[in-house]
């Protein structure tokens, strides 16, 4: 909604997404919750340490490297925060989009 406040009227959105306008509001103005802001923090230091190591560490060796930085977190927290900041939106070639695929035993 924030995004798309320029575009549209909050009333309007508010009721798209099926939220008080009040709740909205309070969203905006209420700072976040303490484990977000660790989340925010603990997910940067693990970007970090994943470019650090080539990008080839995968959640163990980041959990084991926090842990020896002085961090308290779980193995599944930081696997869960890992996977939360990789990009999975994996685009498809256009050339397997165009293939034209034969029915049968039938070889070019």
């Amino acid at each position: 909604m924030k995004k798309l406040r320029n575009q549209h009227s909050i009333e309007k959105m508010s009721k798209v997404f099926r939220v008080s306008k009040s709740g909205y509001y309070r969203f905006l103005t209420s700072s976040h919750g303490k484990r977000a802001q660790e989340e925010k923090i603990l997910g940067g230091e693990i970007e970090v340490l994943f470019h650090e190591h080539k990008s080839r560490a995968g959640s163990p060796k980041i959990w084991v490297d926090l842990k020896e930085k002085g961090y308290a977190c779980g193995r599944k927290r930081v696997a869960f925060l890992a996977d939360k900041g990789e990009d999975h939106s994996y685009a498809v070639s256009m050339s397997v989009c165009s293939r034209e695929f034969l029915h049968g035993n039938v070889h070019p």
